[in-house]
């Protein structure tokens, strides 16, 4: 299978880890894998696959160049299929991959993303979008609720699969001490993007109100956002400033989980976060907001402790659960780890693959 790739998005987050583990996946199955993005973009810096792919980075700015370039790559190398996510990618993509009579799918991550907002944009995934690959049920049923000509024919669910990682106390414990945890503290970690800051200054209120009875807790924020220096203010105002650790991008957020002892996520940003799979494959007791998606993946007092968006006495309450009952902590964990299972990095490509495959025959 040849593939041509297009992201264009700037910054490494959302789908632009997904799209590193697709292609990944497909060279070590020994496809060829075509990627094309943008001169701002980070990918082929932050990428570990530069040396495996083919790279190109263009102005996408310049349509024509842009154009040309998806043309030539599609017809030099003989591709027979197109992966895109960002709207500017697909409109492109899908229109020279028509012109080539080759398919080109679409990964989608939000509801929002097919809220379409006029006639042209409606018409055009009609035509042009060979099918849609969303990262979750809940995309499709609620973006439904407000736009009923959605086609359930045109859309395939695949859940993110994650790589199994050799837990390494040692680098766990540089990980640690990079923080300036010591082996008394106990790490609540959230791997987020700042931009949620009603979530995740929610976090820090309950932090605040835990201090004095935990004064060990330490919090590790792995993530970017516009947010940062609100947040950063907010610390400084309930003087937790110490016990809060921003690490700023982590390229290998994973990896992060595995040192944390208590895995949060508070924030409801419209998709199913990718660091819900982190904390699974971590095998660490997980609190998170029982939103839709999310609760496609984890079950209250199974796999996790749930509680509604900004309930900040339930997310307390959880806390202290986790902090003080040996048993509940141990069940939550062992069921995270046996949850990751179910959403195995091979899983996920071999789905990817029988989906591809079935649109090149077609």
């Amino acid at each position: 299978m040849n593939l041509l790739v297009i992201n264009t998005f700037h910054k490494w987050e959302r789908l632009t880890p997904l799209i590193e583990d697709i292609i990944s996946g497909f060279k070590d199955n020994n496809h060829r894998i075509f990627v094309l993005s943008d001169k701002q973009n980070k990918f082929s810096e932050l990428s570990s696959l530069n040396k495996k792919s083919f790279f190109y980075k263009i102005n996408k700015n310049n349509i024509l160049s842009f154009t040309f370039k998806i043309l030539s790559v599609i017809r030099k190398y003989h591709v027979n299929l197109v992966l895109c996510c960002d709207k500017y990618d697909y409109y492109i993509g899908s229109i020279t991959a028509k012109l080539n009579r080759i398919p080109c799918l679409r990964i989608i991550d939000s509801y929002i993303d097919l809220q379409f907002k006029s006639l042209f944009d409606k018409l055009f995934e009609r035509q042009f979008i060979t099918h849609n690959i969303l990262t979750a049920c809940f995309v499709y049923n609620q973006a439904r609720k407000t736009n009923k000509s959605l086609n359930k024919k045109y859309y395939s669910v695949i859940y993110t699969g994650k790589k199994v990682i050799i837990h390494d106390e040692n680098e766990t414990q540089k990980l640690r001490k990079k923080w300036a945890c010591d082996t008394n503290n106990i790490v609540i970690g959230m791997n987020t993007t700042l931009n949620d800051f009603d979530g995740i200054s929610d976090m820090l209120y309950v932090l605040n109100d835990l201090s004095e009875e935990y004064p060990d807790l330490r919090l590790v924020i792995s993530g970017i956002g516009n947010k940062k220096h609100k947040l950063l203010e907010l610390c400084t105002k309930l003087n937790i400033t110490e016990k809060v650790i921003f690490t700023g991008f982590t390229k290998e957020p994973e990896i992060n989980a595995l040192a944390y002892d208590i895995c949060i996520n508070t924030s409801k940003l419209g998709y199913l976060p990718e660091c819900i799979f982190d904390y699974l494959n971590a095998g660490k007791p997980i609190i998170s907001v029982n939103i839709d998606g999310i609760t496609e993946v984890l079950q209250d007092t199974c796999n996790s402790l749930l509680f509604p968006y900004r309930d900040t006495q339930t997310l307390k309450k959880h806390l202290i659960t986790i902090l003080t009952n040996k048993n509940t902590r141990a069940y939550i964990s062992n069921n995270a780890l046996r949850t990751s299972k179910d959403f195995t990095y091979q899983k996920m490509i071999t789905n990817y693959e029988n989906l591809f495959c079935r649109f090149i025959k077609s």
